[in-house]
């Protein structure tokens, strides 16, 4: 393999794995706000990706959709779990149990 072809590939590999980082701490944000504005406690600051799949925009361009998932609690004994969906950076849905805010 040239060493050209070689370089271009890692920085393909790199640029994703920045571009995942980054969405994926926009998803923590998104569940942080979701959390604070139902009163309930972000459990561990983190998030986890649980599914990703193509979809289109409002400008019916493909873009990548994510959904994370992360746990919460509102009375500091039990554990619950949210969900935030993603499609590039813009938030479509946030889940908690049982309630589910669209934006």
């Amino acid at each position: 393999m040239e060493p050209t072809l070689l370089l271009m590939a890692l920085a393909i590999i790199g640029l994703a794995w920045y571009q995942q980082r980054a969405n994926h701490e926009l998803a923590a944000q998104y569940a942080k706000k979701t959390c604070a504005n139902a009163g309930v406690q972000l459990l561990d600051d983190t998030v986890s990706l649980s599914k990703m799949w193509l979809s289109r925009n409002d400008l019916g361009r493909l873009a990548i959709s994510r959904s994370y998932t992360f746990d919460y609690t509102a009375d500091r004994v039990t554990r619950a779990q949210g969900s935030v969906s993603l499609i590039g950076k813009q938030l479509l849905a946030a889940h908690l149990q049982s309630t589910t805010y669209y934006h």
